[in-house]
């Protein structure tokens, strides 16, 4: 089996699967997969992006390769069920999907000068500025579909980059102490939903300071939790969990300190 593909081989294996998944579509493909509209695959597209996010967690390439390619295929779908609903065009995506790679890499594809992007730091910077020439008028662009903790992320990278920010991951965390001080202090259930959301706002800020993806780190965490949870549920003694009692607390924690070292 080879490593790689040519570049004829390897678009003779995509034009196949879009050519399969156009066929489905068809009046003589598959009923549920014509009845599908942009509006519908959305909430597939929400599960696949996290199922890659999960896969790529475990570390599993396997896996991960796998859900890329279900991401892939609703992908290409909402691109077909967008042209047949007259949306968009599907080569006219992709044509100015190019021109804006031509434009936004001008350290490829331009003049070489003294001047060039050459390092990660300096392209980024580059398509920045590129990308703030080219609109109107500086705006937030975070619609109102995304995660709570995704929109978040992206507000405070986007202000980061016009300049508001802090200088360094210490003014976040010291931001974060005065933000719990404040939550303590609430008193109102409209005074702890403001501050618990300031609370995981600047938590958030710290992710990005960190160069943490909020999602991949709340994901981890939560199957960590897990797998130490069914292990102190497989050690406790079943008499003990099914009474409402101090010494079930007792064992639980017990378990949870011993599980910590196990899992």
């Amino acid at each position: 089996m080879k490593d790689r593909y040519s570049n004829k081989e390897l678009l003779e294996r995509i034009t196949k699967y879009f050519d399969i998944i156009a066929y489905l579509q068809s009046d003589k493909g598959c009923p549920w997969d014509r009845d599908q509209t942009v509006a519908t695959l959305i909430p597939h597209l929400q599960e696949e992006l996290y199922e890659v996010l999960a896969a790529f967690s475990e570390n599993n390439d396997e896996h991960l390769a796998e859900e890329l390619g279900d991401l892939c295929l609703v992908v290409y779908m909402m691109l077909l069920r967008g042209q047949h609903e007259k949306r968009f065009s599907i080569e006219e995506l992709f044509k100015r999907g190019t021109e804006k790679l031509i434009r936004r890499h001008p350290h490829v594809f331009g003049p070489k000068s003294k001047d060039i992007a050459n390092t990660p730091d300096k392209v980024k910077k580059q398509w920045d500025k590129i990308k703030r020439e080219t609109e109107k008028q500086p705006h937030i662009d975070a619609p109102t579909h995304f995660h709570p903790f995704e929109r978040s992320f992206r507000i405070q990278k986007q202000v980061a980059k016009l300049g508001f920010d802090w200088k360094d991951s210490k003014e976040v965390v010291s931001k974060m102490q005065e933000e719990l001080t404040e939550l303590d202090m609430a008193k109102t259930a409209e005074e702890i939903q403001d501050e618990l959301g300031d609370v995981l706002f600047v938590a958030i800020n710290l992710a990005r300071k960190y160069g943490v993806s909020p999602t991949l780190a709340l994901h981890h965490a939560n199957e960590k939790f897990i797998a130490r949870f069914e292990w102190v549920l497989a050690h406790i003694d079943k008499e003990v969990l099914s009474e409402d009692s101090s010494q079930r607390r007792t064992q639980l924690d017990k378990l949870w300190e011993e599980a910590k070292t196990h899992v």
